[in-house]
């Protein structure tokens, strides 16, 4: 275990709820808002347009690289919605939006493309109006929503569609997949749903363990059918394991890597202010603070959500596949022990350290390392950091963290150059998008080493999963950042 874990100064990418008022009235949401009596909002409540520019503000101050736009339904405050989102492309942002598309008519979908949006997230439970319509509560959703994707694929926008999967429609994402490839959809998203604090249905929609077989066969399915397939939470490897012990193997391909990273890459800030160390958990103060009174205090308090004591010994002492999903949802452990240090429902059995090596290996990326000539890329951005800075690219949320030599080893790169075979900092950046390959002749070399700071460094539950070797690596977060290193 690292002595010493270095601390970003601000998070790689927030979650912006700008508006907590909603269309929808999904059975398993997990705002706080909609279920606890006390909280000063509601999805009634309208939205405050000069505190949410006020927190944009912030965000921007303390330059938040990426930012994903949700709520509530965020085009419920489209007026404000787009004047953020063209603030945020001002100052170089990545810009996304988490939203149900019923409000995305085609002109809708045009002034985003115009603004500039780098992406969105469009949720979709099912194929049906009865499928759909019963996990979001109203009637036209489907329709509506069906709509407003069909508006944003015709428009090229960056499209993802996300079906959370529950034990009422899991066996409907086959026939969803096909709905969607034959639409245009490339990319989809199947998240598990995990039970949330508060809300007594959730378990009554969260899949049940052994359904998790129908969960990846399905997956299966849907890459086969050309689908780009992933989940927006981390599924742990030993689910899979658990499930198919005899040929586990077969479903890797599906399995997606993907760390939990609130508090340490990522926050989420309500439209009070309010930061959450994770976006599916209620407002807990031992997590978080209003960022308007002190963004330092707030991120500072987030940071607690990812400390290593808050997983059981299973994943902290026993598993080494514990890198590929940073030790499960602790939302969900405060829902099934009131706590958020525990167990969670889908846990299995720790995984060896032999049998870890596959689930590790996916982490790896191969580049071609016989390119010698890069340029560097206008847009990647460089934010100073007190042990180095963060370099972003934020054409698509790639990062790569440097300590203070390698900033300034950067720094010095001419804007196309050529290097020695062995120089692996440079090759991590070239993985990273930070540079791209050109072929030019009679280029200056550059010998001196770009310094890249391990993951573990920033992420004490990656610390003695990884050898510190020539291999690169990529950390895929929940949230969507790619931290290479």
């Amino acid at each position: 275990m690292l002595e010493h874990q270095l601390r970003l100064k601000a998070p790689l990418i927030a979650q912006f709820e700008i508006t907590p008022a909603c269309n929808n009235n999904c059975g398993f949401c997990y705002n706080f808002w909609q279920y606890n009596t006390e909280a000063a909002l509601s999805r009634k409540s309208h939205v405050n347009e000069k505190k949410i520019k006020e927190l944009m503000n912030i965000l921007i101050e303390y330059e938040v690289p990426a930012i994903c736009f949700t709520g509530g339904e965020p085009f419920l405050a489209k007026k404000t919605l787009f004047e953020i989102v063209g603030e945020a492309n001002q100052h170089g942002i990545y810009t996304s939006i988490n939203t149900n598309g019923r409000l995305i008519n085609r002109e809708t979908a045009m002034r985003l493309r115009e603004a500039g949006l780098n992406s969105l997230l469009v949720s979709l439970h099912g194929d049906s109006n009865e499928v759909h319509e019963e996990a979001v509560g109203c009637k036209l959703a489907f329709s509506e929503t069906l709509a407003g994707i069909e508006n944003l694929v015709d428009l090229g926008l960056n499209t993802t569609v996300n079906y959370v999967a529950t034990q009422r429609n899991i066996e409907r994402v086959i026939p969803t997949a096909k709905m969607l490839k034959n639409m245009g959809v490339k990319k989809m998203t199947v998240t598990p749903l995990l039970p949330f604090p508060g809300v007594k249905d959730h378990k009554n929609w969260a899949m049940k363990k052994e359904q998790f077989k129908k969960y990846f066969s399905a997956l299966i399915f849907a890459k086969e059918i050309g689908l780009r397939i992933d989940s927006t939470l981390p599924v742990a490897p030993c689910i899979l394991k658990d499930m198919f012990p005899k040929d586990y193997l077969k479903y890797l391909e599906v399995l997606s890597p993907r760390v939990c990273m609130a508090g340490v890459t990522f926050m989420v800030v309500s439209p009070q202010g309010f930061n959450r160390a994770c976006i599916q958990a209620p407002q807990l103060t031992e997590y978080g603070r209003d960022i308007s009174k002190s963004f330092v205090q707030a991120w500072n308090k987030s940071y607690e959500w990812s400390k290593l004591k808050l997983l059981p010994k299973e994943c902290s002492n026993e598993c080494y596949a514990l890198a590929s999903c940073g030790g499960g949802c602790r939302t969900s452990s405060l829902a099934e022990n009131n706590s958020t240090s525990g167990k969670t429902m889908y846990m299995g059995e720790p995984i060896a350290n032999k049998e870890a090596e596959i689930f590790l290996k996916r982490t790896e990326v191969c580049v071609d390392r016989e390119v010698k000539t890069f340029r560097k890329r206008k847009e990647v951005k460089l934010r100073e950091e007190k042990f180095g800075g963060v370099l972003a690219n934020t054409a698509n949320q790639s990062f790569v963290i440097l300590d203070k030599e390698g900033v300034n080893s950067y720094q010095s790169l001419p804007n196309k150059f050529c290097v020695d075979k062995n120089n692996r900092g440079i090759y991590v950046l070239y993985a990273a998008g930070i540079i791209t390959p050109i072929q030019e002749n009679n280029l200056h070399k550059h010998k001196k080493e770009v310094s890249v700071i391990h993951a573990s460094k920033i992420y004490q539950r990656l610390a003695g999963r990884f050898q510190l070797d020539d291999k690169i690596r990529l950390l895929r977060a929940d949230t969507g950042e790619r931290i290479y290193f």
